[in-house]
């Protein structure tokens, strides 16, 4: 084995049959220790006489197999044999003691686990298969391997131990690879539990706890990762017996432009955005309201599900439902999209996805609402640490990308509006005119003095304006996404695609995001003077309506389909 210090780059540690160190990143190496093996010459033979010699060292025995030293204390190393053997040091190996359990059978220490809670805490695996001895070896110890307690309640007596790690985030919550798969222990290894879940019934060879993920790595079945176990970390006898209980999320970081697999990739990636985990004791009754909600920091909703759902869902491009009444544990996901484009048949016609724009990092809180019971979480949604050093001030850059990118959108709402009030004014206008024609055509007013023909000739009129000014807002041409290509788009699809363009694009803002976003505000500063003149010339037109004595147009905000 090969170690390379977590506290000293520069420092190597390797293992034969002796330890060795480097500190100079392996061009000079001192022996720092005895033979840390059984040093049985008999089992040193040539590997495979008397029918084929093969020297490639995997037949090599009487070696260290594992070193692996403390996070917490510089030196302290814990070095496991292939023959059953246990050392320590803690002064980086000027001291070296033998530290194997009384009565630990001949067998391979798999791993050492150094506990990151505390120095003098540890655990090792022994695996005994070679020596046909498929019982589990699990080990801790509490005092630097002066005494050593076995740790094997509810791990089957005949599947052997792999690998052991302990959870950094949480003491004594451990996760255990056996020759049949996975198991966990809440209190430090007095009692494990199977925690199998999706993973096939495999040898787990090692694991490794990373950035709140657990990584297995399998016999024969790949790379396996446990996606968010903060979870785990909070779980307890409290959490599983409340009637609902939210989880502390883990904190999301804001995606900065992804890369990705031009096949798609081999492997599954974890769910996209931010997950929250929620415990109901029960099953909830359909009639009972539920919510999910995102705050941000100004206590203003951002997003939100509710069930059952009362607001007005677009057919085209429906609200996922996530929010789930079994009993059990529940998760639930936020995409971290900020705001929602109208159902708009030339919008949902090219792009299904209503998101407008990717949420700023920053404080956020979820809520959660079954019936009478709420709980609340507070969360940030984190800055990615690779921008360091490439934007000078990230807060400062997402701040001004934020502010863009919600001046864009409340345009987008406006044009939005506008179109479905107009719309909805062309559809009573239609209506209006049947009824014109019909009022002239049993008239018996002479001709000039019918008024009917008067309205027929300005309801025309202003139909046309509302037609070309919704051109100016969107493309009637846009039926299918491959019309994108065909037809100029028109400003409201290049709202939403320079709001899609910022949201996966790196801070920071560049120059031409700037003058864009500045040019598309003024355009639509335009065209909602325009807007506000043709709505006053529909009132007019009320006023025509009324002399002739048919109803009026209504001309209230349309409720938008979003």
């Amino acid at each position: 084995p090969v170690y390379v210090s977590t506290h000293d780059p520069d420092v190597i540690y390797y293992g034969s049959q002796y330890l060795m160190k480097s500190t100079d990143r392996g061009n000079s190496w001192e022996v720092l220790s005895e033979d840390l093996t059984r040093d049985e010459e008999e089992k040193q033979g040539e590997g495979g006489y008397p029918i084929s010699n093969e020297q490639i060292t995997a037949e090599s025995y009487n070696n260290v197999f594992n070193i692996e030293e403390s996070l917490l204390q510089e030196g302290l190393l814990w070095i496991g044999s292939d023959d059953g053997l246990v050392h320590m040091t803690r002064d980086g190996g000027e001291t070296i003691v033998n530290v194997t359990p009384e009565g630990l059978p001949e067998s391979i220490i798999n791993v050492v686990e150094p506990s990151p809670h505390d120095p003098s805490k540890a655990y090792f695996v022994a695996a005994g298969y070679k020596m046909n001895d498929f019982t589990p070896h699990v080990f801790r110890t509490n005092d630097y391997g002066d005494s050593w307690t076995k740790i094997v309640e509810g791990v089957p007596v005949n599947t052997f131990a792999r690998s052991i790690r302990e959870d950094p985030d949480r003491e004594g919550l451990l996760y255990l690879g056996t020759e049949t798969g996975m198991f966990i222990s809440f209190d430090d290894g007095a009692n494990w539990q199977e925690f199998q879940l999706d993973l096939p019934e495999v040898p787990v060879t090692d694991l490794r706890v990373r950035q709140q993920d657990l990584i297995i790595a399998t016999q024969g079945r790949s790379l396996w990762i446990l996606d968010d176990l903060t979870p785990l970390h909070q779980i307890s006898d409290a959490v599983a017996g409340a009637d609902v209980h939210l989880y502390d999320p883990r904190d999301p970081y804001r995606e900065i432009t992804p890369g990705y697999y031009a096949e798609g990739g081999p492997g599954e990636n974890p769910p996209r955005g931010m997950q929250v985990n929620y415990v109901l004791g029960e099953a909830v009754d359909p009639d009972v309201p539920m919510a999910m909600e995102i705050l941000d920091d100004a206590g203003s909703i951002v997003f939100a599900e509710y069930a059952p759902e009362t607001r007005e869902d677009c057919p085209a491009s429906p609200r996922q439902r996530m929010l789930s009444r079994q009993a059990g544990a529940n998760r639930w996901s936020w995409d971290m999209q900020v705001g929602r484009f109208a159902c708009i048949a030339e919008v949902t016609n090219t792009s299904r996805n209503l998101g407008a724009y990717a949420a700023e990092p920053g404080r956020y809180q979820v809520r959660l609402t079954v019936g009478d019971e709420v709980r609340t979480q507070d969360f940030q949604i984190l800055i990615d640490p690779r921008l360091d050093g490439i934007a000078a001030d990230p807060v400062a850059e997402y701040a001004e990308l934020d502010r863009l990118s919600a001046s864009l959108f409340e345009g987008a709402q406006e044009m939005e509006n506008g179109v479905l009030q107009l719309r909805q004014v062309r559809e009573q206008m239609d209506l209006l005119m049947e009824a014109a024609r019909s009022e002239a055509a049993a008239s018996s007013a002479p001709a000039g003095a019918d008024p009917y023909g008067a309205v027929m000739d300005q309801g025309a009129e202003l139909t046309e304006q509302m037609e070309e000014w919704e051109s100016r807002i969107l493309q009637k041409y846009l039926q299918t996404s491959q019309n994108n290509y065909m037809f100029e788009a028109r400003l409201l699809v290049k709202y939403k695609d320079l709001l899609g363009r910022m949201s996966g694009a790196n801070i920071p803002v560049t120059a031409g995001v700037r003058e864009v976003t500045g040019d598309y505000l003024e355009e639509w500063a335009g065209h909602r003077t325009d807007l506000g003149i043709l709505v006053d010339d529909l009132r007019d037109f009320n006023e025509s309506l009324r002399a002739a004595g048919l109803p009026e147009i209504y001309l209230g905000a349309p409720r938008p389909i979003t």
